[in-house]
């Protein structure tokens, strides 16, 4: 698995390839990932290039499903050129993803185009994710999935000497706190919601005044009881489903023949789901009746005031079905079909439980190299710190925000993140005080923030990651050939008008019959349908491991790494916060105490087709509060 050679340029066909077929970027795995990356920055400047659709072609090959069959691929990794493919296009409406055919994802927004995409979109980010994802919702249940983690570790640790350096797998810790959080989101219930952390409610909603003297304290003491009571009836109601998702992931993630046991797991997680939609329908159907509107037209006044209510993503599903059940024809909006909303559903669990998995795993073993010892103290005065500045937990929150706004769009990132960044001149000290387990309840007023602060040390660190190990790698996407044209001069005529020159020839030339049959070639070429797929470089590939993680230097490149355009993720933000928290809360209390292999995760690093890592990642930690 060591680092890749630049493939030389190769002829098939009579076409002319620059680059490794699609299949050999989808295939490779370790440290080739990086390299093959890099030598395609290197010898494409321009940011795209033509290469096979596999490494044996022989003609033109069968869509699957009725799904386009592009022969080409115009791989893309300048964001700027595929943003302006997408806006020669008309935007997504001209811009398909190759058919999932009858997979999970097959009716989800991911796998589906045209009409049936545009209404799904606006349904999800209109009407269901702003709802599902505001008031701090995935801040308050990722801050109680941690609570649920920090307590195993707690046990752990209660058994162990005073000082005493524990080696464990890391992602035994983090996959079971971030199921448990998707889970919550999508499917509902609080793993912490009443008792739901200070940190994040200062962060979603300010500080408020609160009872004071012994009145206050006693008032804190029982809504800290009943909070502990609602968690662990949360927790027993949901981990079935967080279970069931942890089980379908592996499989799913699998390679070999192990993977065949994804459709096997599938059945439960798909219960689960069915399961949290029919009761939410039926809340929303009952607490609609209950109002006891008078006429259609008060029906649905009360069904779309049902509709602005919080709750999980299958709480607003079913609020948005609820209220086209009851509005009239001429008003009726687009609306999520059964089946869309369990497969949407099923989107959301595996692509929020991997992406915030990915980051904070990713985030901490770069942390934990020696070399970045000192970082890595920062880092944690500063998680300690947002515990008592809730002004800084919103900073970061934002900054959070941005990151995934400005990946989307290809623009360049803020300067707070893009900017070189030295670590504070004061000196850290030898030993960092000691602190109670849960976090303080943050002040807006006299913030006590180290010199650390100045700098969104953490923020940095997960965007780091996010730049050198994206969760998806790789963006499949078609477009008609009959708009080649456009696509053509999306570039002003540069490197993509020379690709589909030498595509449409030979295609032309490829036609069963291309030189009896004259004009229906051409007319055949013209029919087809060609890829655009988009290849996550954000320029930092280079000399990775050894180089490319660090954090505090500046970086100008555009982020590609939650797809680009109107396809991008549209819930990418939660999976962010959540990551930054389970990094955040760990880092407060417990140290890295031994050095890191930050190659050996790479070395056994593969593509299913998120990026993923074979083994346990062991860290050794010591409880050490800061």
């Amino acid at each position: 698995m060591g680092a890749a050679k630049s493939a030389p340029r190769r002829e098939e066909h009579g076409l002319v390839l620059d680059s490794p077929s699609w299949s050999t970027w989808l295939s490779t795995s370790g440290l080739s990932i990086w390299a093959l990356r890099a030598a395609f920055r290197a010898a494409h400047p321009a940011g795209c290039a033509l290469v096979a659709q596999s490494d044996a072609v022989t003609g033109a090959q069968p869509a699957a499903r009725g799904a386009p069959g592009g022969l080409t691929t115009l791989l893309v990794t300048e964001p700027a050129v595929f943003v302006a493919i997408e806006q020669a296009l008309g935007g997504a409406a001209g811009l398909a993803k190759p058919s999932k055919g009858n997979g999970h994802l097959a009716h989800a927004l991911t796998g589906v185009n045209g009409a049936d995409w545009a209404r799904q979109r606006i349904v999800l980010t209109a009407r269901v994710l702003p709802v599902a994802l505001g008031g701090g919702r995935p801040l308050a249940l990722a801050e109680g999935a941690m609570d649920e983690a920090l307590a195993a570790l707690e046990v752990l640790f209660a058994r162990s000497p005073p000082g005493a350096r524990v080696q464990l797998d890391l992602k035994a810790v983090l996959e079971p706190a971030c199921a448990r959080w998707i889970v919550a989101l999508v499917l509902g219930g609080a793993l912490g919601g009443a008792t739901r952390s200070r940190a994040a409610d200062a962060a979603a909603d300010g500080s408020s005044g609160g009872a004071s003297g012994d009145a206050g304290g006693r008032a804190a003491e029982d809504g800290d009881a009943v909070g502990a009571r609602l968690r662990c009836e949360a927790q027993a109601r949901l981990q079935p489903a967080a279970d069931a998702l942890l089980a379908f992931w592996a499989a799913l993630r699998a390679r070999g023949a192990a993977r065949n046991a994804a459709r096997t797991t599938l059945a439960p997680l798909r219960a689960h789901t069915r399961d949290a939609l029919a009761c939410a329908r039926r809340a929303r159907r009952d607490a609609c009746a209950q109002l006891q509107p008078s006429g259609a037209e008060g029906a649905g006044a009360s069904a779309a005031a049902l509709c602005a209510g919080g709750g999980a993503i299958v709480e607003a599903m079913a609020a948005v079905v609820i209220a086209r059940e009851h509005a009239s024809a001429a008003s009726a909006a687009p609306c999520l079909s059964a089946e869309e909303c369990e497969a949407n559903c099923i989107s959301f669990l595996t692509a929020g439980f991997e992406t915030a998995l990915s980051l904070a795993v990713w985030t901490l073993l770069q942390l934990g190299d020696g070399r970045r010892a000192r970082l890595r103290r920062a880092v944690r005065m500063e998680a300690a710190a947002i515990s008592a500045c809730g002004e800084l937990a919103r900073a970061q929150i934002a900054l959070l925000a941005q990151i995934k706004a400005h990946a989307t769009t290809g623009c360049a990132l803020p300067a707070e993140l893009s900017a070189p960044a030295p670590l504070p001149d004061a000196p850290l000290p030898d030993h960092l005080p000691d602190a109670p387990p849960s976090p303080a309840r943050p002040r807006d007023g006299g913030c006590a923030c180290p010199p650390a602060c100045g700098t969104p040390l953490l923020v940095r660190c997960l965007l780091r990651s996010l730049l050198v190990c994206p969760p998806v790698l790789n963006l499949p996407r078609t477009y008609p050939a009959q708009h080649a044209a456009s696509v053509r001069d999306a570039d002003g005529g540069g490197y993509a008008a020379r690709a589909w020159e030498r595509t449409s020839d030979w295609l032309r030339d490829s036609a069963p019959g291309a030189a009896e049959r004259g004009a229906s070639a051409r007319e055949h070429a013209h029919r087809s349908s060609l890829r655009a797929d988009v290849l996550c470089c954000n320029g930092v590939e280079i000399g990775w491991p050894a180089a490319g993680w660090e954090p505090l230097d500046a970086h100008t490149r555009r982020v590609c790494s939650f797809g680009l355009g109107e396809r991008s993720c549209p819930a990418g933000t939660a999976a962010l916060v959540a990551s930054w928290t389970f990094c955040r809360r760990l880092l407060a209390i417990y140290d890295l105490a031994e050095p890191t292999d930050a190659a050996g995760p790479a070395s056994k690093a593969y593509l299913a087709p998120t990026l993923c890592t074979l083994g346990a990642q062991h860290v050794v930690l010591t409880r050490a509060p800061v």
